[in-house]
């Protein structure tokens, strides 16, 4: 888990993954290597955005245009899965599509209505949300004990392929997430290594910045 900034090709690119969800970003220029904690990055985020930085050998220092100076302490970059994380956007270009489309710009509140609504008893949102992909429309549900909810949302967009009511359990922070940078979605397999068994995914990708979040046909209780 983490924020990390490597080498990618001719440049580099800002790294960001859990167990569930990969996100690269490729960078319009070289930057030097560092691996910082998501918690410990999203405290400097609060700070502002930084205009310069400076890699130690154990420490990142970012500063801010008031003069302010926000350092963290660095880990172990040799340790980070780098060349696991850059065969995600190689095996999209061999993925087996499902469907294809732009998400409505109304997919954030209503995922969050889901999510809230569906919330019941333990007044906790819904760990997942079910996408029901069908021709016309996008339909959510999520659940918890005690409590359902249910939104369907009509594309803008028409989708090229018909996926026939195909669902997929998802993560709702990760689709918020993807959907406030990126719009474009692609449900796909993905097979990482020639023996593996192909993995179900949501891709999201706008330019440089591609987002990978796991899906899954059935709920799990993960």
């Amino acid at each position: 888990k983490g924020v990390a900034v490597s080498d990618y090709g001719d440049t580099s690119a800002v790294f960001e993954t859990d167990t569930n969800r990969v996100c690269i970003n490729k960078l319009p220029e070289k930057m030097d290597s560092f691996w910082v904690d998501d918690a410990t990055f999203n405290n400097a985020l609060k700070v502002g955005t930084p205009n310069q930085y400076c890699v130690s050998e154990t420490w990142l220092h970012l500063k801010y245009e008031d003069g302010t100076v926000f350092s963290a302490k660095r880990k172990d970059h040799s340790a980070y899965p780098f060349e696991t994380l850059a065969m995600f956007p190689e095996a999209f270009k061999e993925a087996k599509v499902i469907v294809k489309g732009r998400l409505p710009n109304n997919i954030a509140e209503a995922v969050s209505r889901v999510a809230i609504l569906a919330s019941g008893v333990e007044n906790k949102n819904a760990r997942l949300v079910r996408l029901t992909f069908n021709k016309t429309e996008l339909d959510l549900y999520a659940e918890k004990v005690g409590g359902e909810a249910s939104e369907t949302i009509p594309w803008e967009s028409e989708l090229e392929e018909d996926p026939q009511g195909v669902g997929v359990w998802v993560n709702p922070s990760f689709l918020l997430e993807a959907s406030n940078k990126v719009m474009d979605f692609t449900l796909c397999y993905l097979t990482m290594y020639p023996s593996a068994p192909p993995s179900l995914s949501l891709a999201f990708q706008s330019g440089e910045y591609m987002q990978f979040v796991s899906a899954a046909t059935k709920q799990t209780n993960e």
